[in-house]
């Protein structure tokens, strides 16, 4: 009764991404000045955050520099709502810490996979024996850097309160003994970035006042790129009048900028019903398609979406729904490409199913941080697809990843990795029902049928629970899963936490059937009825 389930589409990542392109002269500065573009994590914090940390460490005197430990790297898990490459983070500490001379550095974590599949082919035939490096000679790390970083952030108006925190620990991987441990905060005012967050930056023309005027006069060209579109000054300019132009155009475009983002800001308060907004699909969209003709990108794929999913009004339409994710894609934001791929994976919009074609999207999406397409790349590893070969280590290293990153498909399918004991995993069933109920809270439908199986056949660390079966089973099947129907028809047809029902049953049966359970079409054929 079990079928693993790929992700959909979800507008829960509507960003607003722009383009930009460089003009004029480059300015190199020191790497170390501080940083005051915006608020959002940015070089100055991650330098404050690496001197902080490794000063702390060495301070400590853990390491004496006569027997120099080895310590490996985990990843920082980022828990704030920004993509923030916590990996940048690790490699400053690393390389901080290796040239104080007092530590050694594992990098299995990095490249294992590579060093073993290296390993496997010195040990082949193919490399002369007594030059090839043995299996078995690589050192333990005796102890492991792991930690987090969260963020709180505030707004009041225009202003932007944004607080970091980030902790590590080192840890003895012997006896698991917290041998270190310091945190490092971080706290700023100021305006935020509309391309560095997920949201959209409250900005008003009297912020583009004498200051941004004497930036671009003082040396007569700016080598600050407008995301708008504008392109900066690179020339000088020779009277009055050609600066009071410049500067009126300058007006405009922010003016353009302030009310495609506030139009777009409307549309998703409207599409959520949230921030004292009534729930309007119709409103949205009609917003969203003037966004979307100002250009952005993040509404062109909304309405896209909306198209594809027959809401606000319009009827299904996955072929408008391609046209739109396109167009958001070709401007380079990151749920229009992972949208069209998706399209390809699926065989929609009259695109023939392609999951060679997908991948490419998929990937580009990911390497821009997006969580449901790594999930997608970790399903293509576990099945085999998209040009992959099956690689079940593979698919549990970007489940993983795509989970730490709130996606709760990822969630589910490292609980079905745990349940099914892939992936090098252990099977483990009372694991594998903690993920489930995770997903399970937050919506996920997969794993609301998984924790019904479990408490149907007594897995997991459940006793078996008839009742409470037929209770997830009916959820599932009321929220669209084929194995959710099918397991509550099979509950009514044998009387199992209901009243035997037979007709009831052969309804659910057909539902199921219809809704491309296999177990039921069969079921239903030995009746002599599908």
């Amino acid at each position: 009764m079990k079928k693993y389930k790929k992700v959909i589409i979800s507008t829960s990542t509507l960003l607003l991404l722009g383009t930009s392109s460089v003009y004029g002269d480059v300015d190199y500065v020191n790497t170390q000045n501080v940083e005051r573009t915006t608020v959002s994590f940015g070089s100055s914090d991650l330098n404050m955050i690496a001197e902080k940390m490794v000063t702390s460490m060495l301070q400590a005197q853990l390491f004496d520099g006569q027997k120099k430990p080895v310590i490996d790297f985990a990843d920082i898990k980022n828990e704030t709502t920004e993509q923030i490459y916590t990996k940048s983070i690790v490699d400053k500490i690393k390389v901080h810490l290796l040239k104080s001379g007092k530590v050694r550095v594992s990098v299995y974590n990095e490249i294992g996979d590579v060093l073993k599949k290296e390993l496997e082919h010195q040990s082949s035939k193919y490399v002369k024996q007594d030059t090839a490096k043995q299996i078995g000679n690589q050192v333990g790390a005796d102890q492991i850097l792991y930690g987090e970083i969260t963020s709180i952030e505030k707004r009041d108006g225009e202003k932007v309160d944004l607080y970091y925190k980030i902790t590590l620990k080192l840890a003895d991987i012997q006896n698991a003994e917290l041998t270190w441990a310091d945190e490092k905060e971080i706290r700023k005012i100021g305006s935020k970035g509309s391309t560095t967050s997920n949201e959209t930056p409250n900005i008003k023309v009297e912020d583009y006042k004498e200051p941004w005027y004497a930036r671009i006069f003082s040396r007569g060209k700016s080598t600050e790129g407008s995301k708008t579109g504008a392109i900066p000054i690179d020339v000088e300019l020779d009277n009055a009048q050609d600066k009071i132009k410049m500067v009126k155009e300058q007006k405009d475009e922010v003016k353009q900028m302030i009310s495609n983002v506030n139009t777009y800001r409307e549309a998703t308060n409207y599409f959520s019903g949230e921030n004292g907004y009534v729930q309007n699909k119709s409103k949205a969209l009609e917003l969203f398609k003037k966004s979307a003709q100002m250009g952005n990108s993040a509404a062109i794929y909304a309405v896209g979406w909306m198209y594809a999913n027959g809401d606000g009004g319009l009827v299904k339409d996955e072929f408008k729904a391609l046209e739109y994710y396109k167009q958001s894609a070709n401007m380079g934001n990151i749920d229009g490409i992972y949208a069209v791929g998706w399209m390809y994976d699926n065989g929609k919009g009259g695109l023939k199913l392609d999951r060679v074609k997908a991948v490419e999207y998929y990937k580009k999406s990911a390497d821009m941080g997006n969580a449901p397409a790594i999930y997608a790349l970790g399903w293509m590893y576990a099945n085999g697809e998209g040009g992959f070969a099956q690689n079940d280590v593979k698919a549990l290293e970007y489940y993983q990843k795509a989970s730490d990153m709130g996606n709760v498909d990822g969630v589910y399918a490292l609980g079905w990795m745990h349940e099914n004991g892939k992936g090098g995993l252990k099977a483990d069933r009372v694991k594998a029902v903690e993920y489930y109920k995770k997903a399970y809270d937050r919506g996920n439908v997969p794993a609301t049928y998984a924790l019904g199986w479990m408490y149907a056949n007594g897995e997991g660390g459940f006793a078996q629970n008839d009742v409470k079966a037929v209770e997830y089973y009916k959820k599932a099947s009321d929220m669209g899963n084929s194995d959710g129907a099918y397991g509550l028809a099979w509950m009514y047809d044998n009387g199992k936490g209901v009243k035997q029902d037979k007709d009831k049953a052969l309804e659910l049966y057909k539902k199921a059937a219809d809704m491309g359970s296999v177990m039921a079409k069969n079921w239903l054929k030995t009746l002599g009825v599908y």
